[in-house]
C-alpha cells in the first residue's frame, strides 16, 4: 500500500519542530498497520514534494526512525518498514544505582511490572545507569519509565522529549518542564504528618530531612511549611535539619542526627515530635532512641514516610505516611501504553499517601 494513499497531511506551524511532524506522520501510518513490514517508503525527495518541507528536514525524521528501528535502508532497494511493526512494543524500565539500592522501593516497583508482564509489552527491566537518552537508542525503545531522575538529569530528559522521544517519569515531577510524570503527592505526605502531630497536641515540630538540592526532599519541605503556617506555629532555623549526601556515603550522617538531637532536647528549642524524610534517618532516631539520648514516644513522637521492612520492625512500631507505589507503577505502565498507542497521549498524574498510625506518636 502507497503512503500517498493512507494520509493526506498538510504541514503547519505548531511548537513541535517540523521533523518530528513528519516522523509523527510516518509512525502512525505504520503503527496503524497501513504500512507493513517489508513495504517500502517514498524516496526521499517524494516525501519532500508530498509534505511540502526540506529534505533536512525529511532525512532527520527517518534517521530517527531508523534509529528506534520502525525501518531500515537497504542499498540498491529503498525505506523499508521493519518488522518491528509486527512487535509487542519495547518499554524500558530504567533504576539509576541509588533508586535500586533503596532495595524497598525498587522491589515495589518490579515485583509490580513483573507481574503485570504479558505477550502485549515487552518489558525491559534495567538498573545501574542514568544516561536514558543512550538507552533509549541502544535499545532501539518505543518508550521508556525512568524511575526518580536526579533534578540535573532534568535538562537531559526535555531534549529527549523534545527529540520525541516517549517516556513516563516515575516518583518526581517538575512544574517547571513539560514532562509526563506518575508521582506521590510528597508535600501532602508531610502536611498530613504535621496536621497529624498537630492534631495530638504538638506545636514545636521538628524535620529530619535529605540534601537540599533532592526535589524529594524540596517537596517535603513545602509540605512541612506549609502545615506549620497553616498553624500558626513557630519553625525555627534549629527545627530542620538536612543530611546532605557526602554526609551518607562518608557514613557520618548517624553522628550528625545524634548531636542535632541532643541539642533540641533541651532549652527553649526543644521539639515534641520529628518528622522523617526517609527510613535512613529514621533508623538514626531509633537508634539515638536506644543510646539513651531521648525515648520514643515519651520524649519525642515520630512519624515517619514510606513503609519499609526496616521501619515495619522498629520498636515501638512507626507512624507512617505510606506512598502507594503499587498504584503508582501500574498508572505509569498504563500511560506509557497509551503515549506509544496514541502518540500525543498527555500523563501528568498526582497520588495521594496514606497515614498509617502506629506507637510512635504520644498525644501531649
Amino acid at each position: 500500500m502507497s503512503i500517498k494513499n493512507t494520509i493526506s497531511v498538510s504541514m503547519v506551524e505548531k511548537p513541535t519542530p517540523l521533523y518530528k511532524q513528519v516522523k509523527d506522520m510516518v509512525l502512525t501510518v505504520i503503527k496503524d498497520k497501513k504500512l507493513q513490514a517489508g513495504e517500502m517508503l517514498p524516496a526521499e525527495p517524494a516525501l519532500c514534494n508530498m509534505l511540502e518541507v526540506s529534505s533536512i528536514t525529511v532525512r532527520r525524521a527517518l534517521r530517527e526512525l531508523g534509529q528506534d528501528g520502525w525501518i531500515c535502508r537497504k542499498p540498491g532497494i529503498g525505506t523499508l518498514v521493519t518488522s518491528k511493526v509486527n512487535a509487542p512494543p519495547r518499554i524500558l524500565v530504567c533504576f539509576r544505582w541509588e533508586v535500586n539500592e533503596t532495595a524497598y522501593y525498587a522491589q515495589s516497583l518490579i515485583e509490580t511490572f513483573n507481574s503485570v508482564k504479558d505477550e502485549n509489552c515487552d518489558l525491559q527491566i534495567i538498573s545501574g545507569s542514568a544516561e536514558y537518552e543512550s538507552l533509549y537508542r541502544e535499545y532501539k525503545a518505543d518508550g521508556m519509565i525512568i524511575v526518580a531522575p536526579r533534578i540535573n538529569q532534568y535538562p537531559m530528559l526535555q531534549k529527549m522529549k523534545d527529540a520525541g522521544m516517549r517516556f513516563v517519569v516515575l516518583g518526581a515531577s517538575s512544574s517547571n518542564l513539560d514532562l509526563d510524570f506518575v508521582d506521590c503527592d510528597h508535600a501532602q505526605a508531610a502536611f498530613v504528618a504535621i496536621e497529624y502531630f498537630i492534631k495530638q497536641g504538638h506545636k514545636n515540630i521538628g524535620l529530619l530531612n535529605g540534601s537540599k538540592s533532592n526535589y524529594y526532599c524540596q517537596s517535603i519541605s513545602a509540605g512541612y511549611l506549609a502545615a506549620m503556617g497553616k498553624n500558626k506555629l513557630p519553625v525555627e532555623p534549629v527545627f530542620i535539619k538536612h543530611i546532605e549526601s557526602n554526609q551518607i556515603a562518608e557514613k557520618k550522617h548517624l553522628s550528625v542526627v545524634q548531636e542535632w538531637l541532643a541539642a533540641r532536647m533541651t532549652g527553649k528549642n526543644k521539639i515534641t515530635a520529628l518528622l522523617c524524610s526517609g527510613h535512613l534517618l529514621t533508623t538514626d532516631v531509633y537508634i539515638s532512641s536506644n543510646a539513651g539520648i531521648m525515648k520514643i514516644p515519651e520524649d519525642i513522637s515520630v512519624i515517619t514516610l514510606d513503609e519499609t521492612p526496616v521501619n515495619m520492625a522498629l520498636s515501638p512500631p512507626v507512624t507512617t505516611v505510606k506512598q502507594p507505589l503499587k498504584e503508582m507503577a501500574m498508572e505509569t505502565l498504563n500511560g506509557i501504553k497509551a503515549m506509544i498507542k496514541n502518540h500525543q497521549h498527555k500523563l501528568t498524574r498526582t497520588l495521594s499517601p496514606e497515614l498509617i498510625i502506629r506507637n510512635s506518636v504520644k498525644e501531649i
